[in-house]
């Protein structure tokens, strides 16, 4: 007797497909069961047909897949010249001359191509219509109406979508490097913004005052530049060479009441001027700075 080791995925496919076969489902309702498209049903059923549920067994088991390098980097990313990627600006003389997608890989130590062909960009502008009008198309008829099912519903589109279009690299090597000990994610792919402190220790970022805790090493930093770090989640740092700093939150987009004035005594004038002012001041965020929905406990609320 042969014992085949298949996943719950695996079996529950062979139960869908003995249905299909006996008429007790329709092809359509296959297709959403197992959370593919709907010619994939027929492939399956062709494979199922010629060697039995043995068939439906993956023919990548047991080997490495491309998650199995963790945190792997590429040594450059090929784009084009959107402004994502490079400051497009004539003559722009502010910032470090890098965007902060640029900032990342540059933090990474990953360089960035552009393209400068039609015949590159339009690769990959090809590739783009293909999936906004291919993928919407496969799902509206696979009856994806969810997230979760959408979600689901990608990992056959993409194994689907690669077995007809994907090409074999000249040389199948994996390439990626390995994150040195020095690289940290989450601060590379941190919003980071420089703010210059003032006499009382204050920055102002997104519309929002943040105090620096006076000590022995912020009292020194009055006029000295710093860096605001935005992370994803929406937690912030502020660091002057690689330091974090203490400080506390003030949000100019709450109302100040006469008792935020008495506690923080050390700005009572600058939160007094913040009061008068906010009856004209415009209510809305930057559009400039990350967006904020989604990102669960954030101290910003949505623009």
């Amino acid at each position: 007797m042969t014992v085949l080791s298949m996943s719950r995925m695996e079996i529950d496919r062979v139960h869908v497909l003995r249905d299909l076969l006996a008429e007790r489902i329709r092809t359509r309702e296959a297709a959403q069961l197992m959370g593919v498209m709907t010619r994939q049903v027929f492939r399956l059923l062709r494979a199922y047909h010629a060697g039995g549920p043995a068939a439906l067994i993956s023919k990548k088991r047991g080997k490495l897949s491309n998650r199995s390098y963790p945190h792997g980097k590429p040594i450059a990313f090929y784009s084009d010249k959107h402004a994502t990627f490079r400051v497009n600006k004539v003559g722009a003389t502010g910032g470090d001359g890098m965007t902060q997608f640029g900032r990342a890989l540059h933090e990474l130590n990953i360089d960035i191509i552009c393209a400068n062909i039609p015949q590159a960009k339009g690769r990959v502008e090809r590739a783009n219509g293909t999936l906004q009008d291919r993928l919407v198309k496969e799902m509206r008829l696979a009856g994806v109406s969810t997230i979760e099912a959408g979600n689901a519903f990608l990992s056959a589109f993409m194994e689907d979508y690669n077995r007809h279009f994907a090409k074999l690299p000249f040389n199948d090597k994996d390439l990626h490097r390995p994150l040195a000990a020095h690289d940290d994610i989450e601060d590379a792919f941190a919003w980071k913004e420089a703010r210059t402190v003032s006499f009382n220790l204050t920055l102002q970022y997104d519309k929002v005052l943040f105090m620096l805790e006076p000590n022995e090493t912020t009292r020194p930093l009055a006029r000295q530049r710093v860096t605001i770090y935005d992370y994803p989640d929406g937690h912030f740092a502020i660091k002057h060479q690689g330091r974090s700093l203490p400080y506390k939150v003030f949000d100019k987009l709450q109302q100040v009441d006469q008792a935020a004035i008495v506690e923080n005594k050390r700005l009572g004038q600058i939160l007094a001027m913040i009061a008068e002012q906010q009856k004209q001041m415009d209510m809305k965020r930057s559009n400039k700075a990350p967006r904020r929905r989604g990102q669960g406990q954030s101290m910003f609320k949505v623009g």
